[in-house]
């Protein structure tokens, strides 16, 4: 018995999902038989458990993060990291799907979800945020918005520029 599947087909695309269409074969190449797995565009690097990686990583494209990063992370994508998995840095991602530990700040251009088992000790800026109960968040959260928002202080009321909250004017 073992533990991988063998390819019985040697024109297949070894880690790719078959996903029952077939997609035209690149110029000047052999035609695929039918029944072949076909390579799709999505792309996912995967940083397994018990793995300790300390530098940089920045790339397009998926990323899975089940073991330790110490370093910043930069992808022009998504970045799930798994419960158990550790970035001990920056990230800056499209999407962020967070079940493990995060210390450093995340921006998303995108959506942020907090799964149950996520922890954030760090800031958080993005398009979108979805908390699930459970999850752990210790810094400033910043949402919603497509540019900063610009509060604005009425100085004639008083000369050091600071009046009551509830005067406050928004804009």
């Amino acid at each position: 018995m073992s533990i991988w599947k063998e390819l019985t087909n040697p024109t297949t695309f070894a880690g790719q999902y078959d996903t029952g269409v077939e997609l035209p074969a690149p110029a000047g190449s052999p035609p695929r038989p039918n029944g072949s797995l076909v390579q799709t565009n999505k792309q996912e690097s995967v940083i397994g458990p018990g793995v300790v990686i300390e530098g940089k990583i920045d790339g397009d494209g998926e990323i899975r993060i089940g073991g330790c990063v110490k370093g910043d992370v930069r992808v022009k994508g998504s970045l799930t990291l798994d419960p158990g998995g550790r970035i001990l840095g920056t990230v800056n991602a499209d999407e962020v799907t967070l079940g493990g530990q995060v210390e450093g700040n995340i921006v998303a251009s995108g959506h942020v979800k907090l799964l149950e088992t996520g922890q954030l000790l760090g800031d958080v800026k993005a398009k979108f945020l979805t908390a699930a109960l459970g999850s752990r968040l210790r810094g400033k959260v910043e949402f919603g918005w497509n540019e900063p928002v610009a509060i604005e202080r009425n100085k004639s009321a008083d000369p050091n520029g600071t009046q009551p909250v509830g005067n406050a004017n928004l804009q």
